[in-house]
């Protein structure tokens, strides 16, 4: 992970999360225990589930 360049923190921090994730009696558990297993981001987002989102300047940017 050293080798990764500054602009891949996202990267690292996820292939560490998913390091201690997977090691027994990891200190940080308790609060990796608590992230979601999965998730999806408002772009893949459908139409009703935007609208849901009720940010304006989000259903200003998507057609509708």
């Amino acid at each position: 992970m050293e080798n990764l360049t500054e602009e891949l923190w996202a990267m690292k921090l996820g292939l560490k999360l998913l390091q201690e994730r997977a090691k027994k009696g990891s200190f940080w558990w308790p609060y990796i225990s608590n992230l979601p297993e999965t998730y999806s981001v408002p772009i893949f987002f459908q139409g009703e589930d935007i609208k849901n989102l009720q940010y304006a300047p989000l259903l200003s940017q998507v057609p509708s």
